[in-house]
């Protein structure tokens, strides 16, 4: 059965305009399914305003999830875009309780439903579908930790092949550190509060810091893009590796070791690459720093 999302506008849809939203911070890397880590609403208002914006502006609808109430909501989207956006014909929201009462939060549902999101989007004339999403209404949609990362990684499939951009906010503030290793690996992009990731089909590439807060996180990203194959992490954006995330790397190493394959680091600068010679990092087995 057809779904169709809460709040359909009526009027045409606008485009964004320069003006409309703060820039992003320097040094974040965004991909098709980015998790942003964050523990102020001021970053999370920067991120996220500065990623509908530039959704917007290519000509994609957004859906935005929510858990909040509507008028909580749509305040907030008027600070951050400006005007009237829930009439603009190009920004929806999805109430999570009703997602989940519509899919049972099964990763398989849930699939098909995102599917239609992206058919309605695709025959109303827009260029893409961008989803907003953050811990409160994704533990809403899918109470069950073990669905959740089965959902994420689903999303990460469905924005590979499709004109899909996803970003999912979580806060260290309500998300628990088990929630945020389980599921920040599961996405293309991460923008944690000190440290920023991205999978590229050649490397991981890390930049920023890493260190006691975050190192957990890290290693949790730099797991996944081990098991799915990645051998090269370029490290020349990262500015500072703290013991936290030597022992991170080093806890990496073991199922390289027993297939017989190496972890590269790429181009470490400065203060990282101290750190990696004088700890003996750099002399580890399976593990060779390059560049």
């Amino acid at each position: 059965m057809h779904r169709t999302p809460l709040m359909v506008s009526e009027r045409p849809a606008m485009t964004a305009g320069t003006g409309r939203g703060p820039a992003p911070a320097a040094g974040w890397l965004e991909g098709p399914h980015t998790a942003l880590v964050h523990g102020s609403r001021r970053t999370d208002d920067e991120r996220v305003g500065a990623w509908m914006t530039g959704a917007l502006s290519r000509g994609r609808q957004l859906f935005y999830k929510h858990a909040d109430l509507y008028a909580t909501v749509r305040h907030r989207l008027t600070a951050l875009l400006g005007g009237d956006v829930l009439a603009s014909g190009q920004v929806t929201l999805i109430d999570a309780a009703r997602c989940h009462a519509e899919t049972g939060g099964e990763p398989a549902a849930l699939r098909s439903w995102h599917v239609e999101l992206i058919e309605q989007a695709r025959d109303a004339g827009h260029h893409g579908v961008a989803i907003v999403c953050d811990g409160t209404a994704l533990r809403t949609i899918t109470p069950d930790p073990a669905a959740m990362l089965i959902h994420e990684r689903d999303l990460t499939r469905l924005a590979a092949s499709n004109p899909l951009s996803v970003l999912c906010r979580y806060d260290t503030s309500t998300d628990t550190p088990a929630t945020l290793q389980l599921v920040v690996g599961a996405h293309t992009a991460v923008d944690d509060i000190l440290f920023a990731a991205r999978h590229d089909p050649d490397a991981l590439r890390i930049s920023g810091e890493i260190d006691m807060s975050n190192a957990a996180r890290f290693g949790a990203v730099l797991r996944a893009a081990i098991e799915h194959g990645t051998r090269t992490v370029e490290v020349s954006g990262l500015r500072q590796l703290a013991a936290a995330g030597c022992h991170v790397v080093l806890d990496a190493l073991p199922p390289l070791r027993a297939a017989g394959q190496t972890l590269v680091l790429l181009h470490p600068r400065g203060a990282v690459r101290h750190i990696l010679d004088i700890t003996g990092l750099s002399e580890t087995e399976n593990l060779v720093v390059s560049g």
